[in-house]
């Protein structure tokens, strides 16, 4: 920003060339002449102060603009000292023109200036110029009074000029505004003391270019009462306004709010295909409605005839038709505002256009009551753009594919049913094809917020290549863009392979790729052919193949076959339709076997370590665990201090079965009758895991309740196989409803990595239940290990030591009494494949 200058002086003229003309000085040039510009600068500005700021600005910060009066001529030039004296120009009409700034820009430390004049260039003559660039638009200072200032919390103020932008103008700004010459508006907001704030019009007052005025808020009391005054300066005609704060105060201000688009970012349109853009305004005053102030700035609009200014409460029968015309719909503006009014402006869109230059349409409202209060200003932005409508990127379809796959790029909004794509027919002519639409990328426009879509077309059987275009609209309004789509007449060939981890005991996955001689087929390409491929099985090293139980993995590029026989060796191969099976590559693997569980129908012999019928440390066949060598450690030989938690059974689906028993125990418990932790020393689940027995307790844990997992164990048996599910047969009586028991399984690789788990929690069952587990691997790789663990509990609360979770060996009871909470049993333990 240059320093700035106090002006109020006729700053010195440049002098660039003759001050007259001259017979023969431009010889030998039919029909051209030459000009001659003298120029200065007035900064002189009418104003009550004695020196206003208006910029550090000389002749040579002026450009030069110079028109032909026919329209055939115009230039400009960046300085004064630019313009070219020794140039032959066209002899005839010119309009002259020096300037600095923007006729239109508005704000702070933003002067136009602007001098002009018409001349006349005349064939071998120098045609001499003199003019004085002046300040073309006004220049406004708000001040406030200390009693203003000391009654309020905070305040600001809006400057607006008729058909120009609401300029802020905050409580500490001292520079002057510059606005377009014409009605300027000033808007107050203030908060009081208290919190609430309040917006009102302060006052409306012609305003003339080359002119600085400066405008006090002062605030005085009388009574109680409060008065705001606007005061003047002698540079206006304009009598002080005096304004009661309960007027501004006894009402809610006027809302304006909105629809179907966001003030904070520019509504996009492509005019002549528009789709959904439905601009509203909603409008609420009530202290009655006194004005709704419409600015507009739009080169298009304007062109038309609507107004760059308006009051839509007061405008006369010729502003209200054209408005209608040009597609503006409101209720309860034009006749009889009272204390609520719409606008739509979806029609008025239809009437935007591209025109050369800015097409930046925006239309601001605010709405004024009876009160002189005054909403916020909301703006509209609208940028208009043509039409940008092109595919790309399309791929090569293989023969016998009709799915393919191409960029749409365009600038209208959602293309589902708007944009068709065609192909060019044996009839010679365009036939509409099914598309599906999908957004690629997008960026922060509120209406158009995709300029890329991939679309998903299915083309015609074709063997040539295909001529297609994307089209919008109809007649003589469509636009079209085309393309070529190229169609590789050899059929793919698709390779499958099958990993290490892909075969299971029953199923396989088989990954595939594809090629033809252009390369490899990717992409949605890809997942068409694979989708319509055929996939055939070989259980005879090759000799034969035939139709296999496959499905497809969409997006995957895979395929699961089912229904295969446990260690088995196969040879697979996919077919896309065409040529012989026998040539296609192949891949070989060899399922899983359906490897099952030690003991899992339960009936295996168990062991006896220990003497007594109650207190028994039972050892289960080989691979199974349990907490019984922690739980016969001590006490007395009897059943309330010593005793097998978990035990064999006889109450069996067939043959044995496994009761897991939650159960006290240790040394100093007695035969008490009750429950407490006085007569019972621990409290544990019964346990029954693929993994070491237990013999003493986990630290932590004491005499406290003791532990529902099992990661002090060694736990896991190896296990090369992956199952897909672990069912099992229980019966379980809780000693309270809130228990519940568990089975849990996981399986690991090689790593340790958990590739699949389940859990199952067991509620009461009188009579022998089927559960299931379902597993699913988290990627192909192969099992090395197996866990399945069952608990009596699996509640923390469970082995309180209270009668609530307990029931107590009967009094003095020597021979069979004991601590007994929820018990388990288990049987026919199988895994499915």
């Amino acid at each position: 920003m240059k320093k700035p200058l106090f002006l109020g002086f006729l700053c010195s003229a440049l002098l660039l060339g003759l001050s007259a003309c001259s017979d023969g000085d431009t010889p030998g040039v039919k029909g051209y002449g030459k000009i001659s510009p003298t120029v200065d600068i007035d900064g002189n500005v009418k104003s009550s102060r004695s020196r206003v700021e208006a910029g550090d600005i000389t002749v040579n910060d002026l450009s030069v603009k110079l028109t032909s009066a026919d329209g055939s001529y115009s230039n400009t030039w960046a300085s004064v000292a630019e313009f070219p004296t020794d140039q032959q120009f066209k002899v005839g009409e010119y309009n002259f023109e020096v300037f600095y700034g923007d006729e239109y820009s508005e704000g702070f430390e933003k002067p136009y200036f602007h001098g002009s004049q018409t001349i006349e260039v005349n064939e071998n003559l120098t045609t001499p110029v003199s003019l004085t660039a002046e300040l073309a638009n006004t220049m406004v200072t708000i001040q406030y009074t200390d009693n203003f200032r000391n009654y309020m919390s905070s305040w600001s103020a809006q400057l607006h000029s008729n058909g120009g932008n609401y300029i802020d103008y905050s409580s500490s700004e001292t520079r002057p505004a510059y606005l377009r010459p014409g009605d300027v508006e000033i808007y107050v907001d203030y908060t009081k003391q208290n919190g609430k704030s309040y917006r009102f019009l302060a006052a409306t007052f012609p305003a003339a270019a080359k002119t600085h005025y400066t405008v006090t808020i002062d605030l005085n009391q009388d009574a109680g009462a409060a008065f705001i005054t606007v005061i003047f300066d002698e540079a206006t005609v304009e009598e002080p306004v005096t304004i009661d704060l309960d007027d501004i105060e006894n009402a809610p201000a006027p809302v304006v709010t909105y629809s179907g688009f966001n003030p904070e970012e520019a509504m996009t349109v492509v005019p002549g295909y528009l789709q959904g853009q439905a601009p509203k305004f909603s409008i609420v005053a009530q202290a009655g409605l006194k004005a709704v102030k419409m600015t507009t700035i739009s080169a298009t609009l304007l062109a038309q005839g609507w107004p760059a200014e308006v009051d839509l409460c007061n405008c006369d029968a010729s502003t209200q038709q054209r408005l209608t015309n040009l597609g503006f719909a409101g209720r309860g503006l034009f006749k009889n505002p009272d204390k609520m009014a719409t606008i739509d402006l979806t029609g008025m869109i239809e009437k935007i256009a591209v025109v050369s230059g800015d097409n930046t349409t925006t239309i601001t409202l605010v709405a004024e009551d009876n009160m002189t209060k005054a909403s916020e200003p909301i703006t509209l932005t609208i940028n208009a753009e043509e039409l940008h409508l092109e595919l790309a990127n399309a791929q090569t379809l293989i023969q016998g594919d009709n799915e393919l796959t191409i960029d749409l790029l365009y600038n209208g909004g959602d293309p589902t049913g708007v944009v068709d794509i065609q192909y060019f027919n044996d009839r010679a002519t365009w036939s509409t094809m099914p598309v599906t639409y999908t957004a690629q990328t997008s960026n922060s426009r509120a209406v158009s917020p995709i300029d890329r879509y991939t679309a998903v077309v299915t083309t015609p059987d074709a063997t040539s290549d295909l001529k297609i275009r994307a089209i919008i609209g109809a007649g003589s309004s469509s636009a079209t863009t085309s393309a070529n789509v190229t169609i590789d007449r050899e059929s793919a060939v698709v390779t499958p392979a099958v990993s290490e981890g892909g075969a299971y005991a029953t199923k396989a996955i088989v990954n595939c790729s594809a090629a033809t001689s252009q390369g490899a087929v990717t992409g949605a390409q890809l997942e068409s052919l694979l989708a319509g491929s055929h996939v055939y099985l070989s259980t005879d090293g090759g000799a034969n193949f035939t139709r296999a139980n496959a499905t497809y993995n969409s997006g995957k590029q895979s395929y699961t076959i089912t229904g295969l026989t446990p260690a088995a060796s196969y040879q697979v191969k996919v077919s896309t339709g065409t040529g012989s099976v026998s040539e296609l590559p192949a891949a070989s693997f060899t399922t899983e076997a359906a490897t099952q569980l030690p003991n899992g129908n339960c009936n295996g012999a168990t062991s006896v370590a220990g003497s007594g019928s109650n207190w028994q440390n039972i050892a289960f066949p080989d691979g199974w665990g349990t907490n019984n060598p922690m739980t016969t450690s001590q006490g007395a030989n009897l059943a309330y201090c010593r005793i097998s938690g978990t035990i064999a059974s006889s109450d069996a689906v067939s043959g044995s079965a496994v009761l897991l028993r939650t159960i006290g125990w240790g040394s100093g418990n007695s035969a008490s009758g009750s429950v407490s932790s006085g007569f019972m020393k621990y409290a544990d689940a019964g346990l029954y895991h693929l993994g070491s027995s237990r013999s003493v307790r986990p630290k932590g844990y004491s005499d406290v309740s003791g532990s529902l997992n099992t990661n002090d164990l060694d736990c896991g048996i190896a296990f090369t196989s992956r199952p897909s599910a672990l069912t099992f047969k229980y019966k379980y009586t809780p000693k309270n409803a809130a228990d519940k028991g568990q089975a849990y399984i996981w399986v690991k690789d090689a790593s340790g990595n958990i590739i699949a788990e389940g859990v199952a929690e067991l509620t009461s069952a009188s009579s022998y239940t089927t559960a299931t587990i379902n597993l699913s691997y988290s990627a192909q790789v192969k099992a090395a290990k197996i866990y399945v663990r069952f608990l009596s509990t699996c509640v923390p609360d469970a082995l309180t030591k209270s009668g609530d979770w307990f029931t107590a060996p009967p009094f003095m009871n020597l021979s069979d009494g004991k601590y007994l909470g929820s018990q388990l049993l288990i049987d026919d333990i199988v895994l499915t494949y």
